[in-house]
């Protein structure tokens, strides 16, 4: 019965796309929801914010939205939507496979379901780039060009079929040249720290000419993630060669990321790009060195090249809150639950430990993870281990700790994930925090993953 409503919903979707308005027509149906509420942005801004019904759908009528690309957001996941004037989409999706099970209908579902397709082909790619970036210069480009011609067979079938208009064109366009160029820019310097080989000499002379067809300050990219992940990429290339000189420099990974605020300064006149770039490199440093000196420096270095227009408050709050996480001070408080769902505080803390981070949402990591603290255990005995959970529902970590053998760690959940991210600065899941015997912070920023791990703890 489920199913014959919802058919007959999207077939009274369709039917309104016979009609003079040039109204614009959002809805669809969410199995599985994570929560109640589907976001619907743009430029990373949120313009509507959408209620499931009983039955987990949605349905709006926008009578000014403007055409062009938007996403829209189920918590923690989100995707591309494109919207001409009339269209009428219905998206159906299910969040335990929320990519692969996507898909649009009514007015405007080829486009849109493209998006996806291409989306998940660029993904599927994805996995054979470690592999590439280990050949040398021509069979690397040898492969890449396999790889970039069937991509783009499927975009100029489906191009020809579809008969979309330029202004969506721009972006599915954008989305499959971007990715190749960020290969392209991804490959020097990924090819040196996995062989050692620096090889930049040795590209051909055009290799980088892709970049004459890149308008880096077309208004429309600075909110299209394949440009900002182009751009990240682009940014390190460039730094990388300018760097090598002082790569054996202490201060390496500061004067690498002044040197991209610099380019950043040089190379953007496009205001928002700029803004956003500026705030990407710093974010990208931050998350990366953590000596409170460096970072003193690098903070003065961005608001002198920003000139206070472009600076932004939440990087200068991140460079706080990693002082207040300096060597000796207590953990600032935040909200946790135990194991037997009680609220506690996390000035329990008062003894030499290990903290480590988790979620169920990277099931990969999350087994590695295990596997390599329980190892380390073994050997440091004298640690109490903490795993502090950050999934957005306490049910799910509660059912997932059933299925751990870890009784000899200590389980937490964060009450409010965005609290402790932000004040303990929690930017990437492989950070761990080394407290001493008093509880208080040895180390804050000790990547688990780093060859020189162990050496915290001698």
């Amino acid at each position: 019965m489920k199913t014959i409503l919802f058919y007959l919903f999207l077939l009274i979707v369709t039917v309104s796309c016979n009609r003079a308005d040039q109204a614009i027509y959002f809805g669809g149906e969410i199995i599985n929801p994570n929560s109640k509420l589907v976001l619907l942005l743009k430029d990373e801004v949120v313009i509507d914010t959408l209620h499931l019904d009983k039955n987990n759908r949605f349905f709006k009528k926008y009578d000014t939205l403007k055409p062009g690309l938007y996403t829209f957001k189920h918590e923690p996941e989100f995707q591309y939507i494109f919207f001409d004037k009339k269209d009428s989409l219905l998206v159906r999706l299910n969040t335990q496979n929320f990519d692969e099970s996507l898909t649009f209908s009514g007015t405007g579902e080829a486009k849109n379901n493209f998006l996806i397709e291409l989306f998940l082909k660029l993904q599927e790619d994805r996995n054979l780039t470690f592999e590439s970036v280990d050949l040398e210069v021509n069979n690397f480009l040898l492969n890449l060009a396999k790889r970039q011609n069937a991509v783009s067979q499927f975009y100029n079938k489906r191009k020809n079929h579809i008969k979309w208009s330029d202004d969506f064109d721009f972006y599915a366009k954008g989305m499959m040249d971007l990715y190749f160029y960020s290969l392209k820019e991804f490959y020097p310097m990924a090819h040196q720290v996995r062989t050692n080989h620096n090889l930049f000499d040795e590209l051909p002379k055009d290799y980088f000419s892709f970049r004459k067809q890149i308008d880096f300050n077309h208004a429309s990219y600075t909110h299209f993630p394949p440009f900002m992940r182009y751009l990240t990429n682009y940014m390190s290339n460039v730094a990388q060669n300018e760097s090598n000189k002082f790569q054996n420099e202490d201060d390496f990974l500061l004067r690498k990321h002044i040197l991209k605020l610099q380019i950043t300064d040089t190379l953007f006149k496009n205001y928002e790009t700029k803004a956003k770039i500026f705030s990407n490199v710093a974010y990208a440093y931050l998350t990366e060195d953590q000596d409170e000196e460096n970072n003193k420096k690098f903070i003065e270095t961005y608001k002198t090249l920003t000139k206070g227009d472009v600076v932004d408050d939440d990087i200068l709050k991140i460079g706080q809150n990693i002082v207040n996480l300096s060597k000796g001070n207590p953990l600032p408080n935040v909200c946790l639950l135990n194991a037997t769902a009680t609220t506690v505080s996390s000035e329990v803390f008062k003894n030499k430990s290990l903290i480590f981070f988790w979620t169920t949402k990277f099931s990969a990591h999350q087994t590695k993870t295990f596997e390599k603290i329980l190892a380390w255990q073994q050997s440091h005995p004298n640690y109490q281990i903490i795993a502090i959970n950050l999934d957005i529902s306490k049910d799910i970590w509660i059912e997932e700790l059933k299925n751990l053998n870890t009784n000899q760690i200590i389980h937490f959940h964060a009450c409010d994930r965005e609290e402790i991210q932000e004040k303990w600065v929690v930017l990437k899941l492989q950070k761990t925090i080394l407290l001493d015997t008093s509880g208080h912070i040895e180390h804050a920023f000790i990547n688990m993953y780093d060859p020189k791990f162990d050496h915290y703890f001698k």
